[in-house]
């Protein structure tokens, strides 16, 4: 009975898979914003002579660095939430619970 006591009380913490995904989101925006403002660069003649509506279109272009903006910010308040909190670990008690 004790054992089955111990199993149950004594189980692994819960760890969280994603505790250095923020590290992840840094490349993947560093990336984002790399090929988004070399496609914004490569527009920029094409952009500042828009005559007709339908070049406004070549606008949507801007979008991707506006996307890249908040990539940036979500990978700045991951690193801020990772390094006040560190690794959360869920204990159960019962366990399982």
């Amino acid at each position: 009975m004790a054992e089955s006591q111990q199993i149950l009380r004594g189980g692994d913490p819960i760890k969280p898979s994603l505790a250095s995904g923020y590290w992840g989101l840094w490349v993947f925006a560093i990336f984002w914003n790399g090929i988004a403002l070399a496609a914004c660069f490569a527009a920029w003649d094409d952009m500042q002579r828009i005559n007709s509506t339908e070049d406004y279109l070549l606008l949507m272009i801007v979008l991707f660095p506006l996307v890249g903006i908040f990539l940036i910010f979500q990978a700045v308040k991951n690193t801020v939430l990772y390094v006040s909190y560190g690794k959360s670990v869920l204990r159960l008690d019962p366990n399982p619970g």
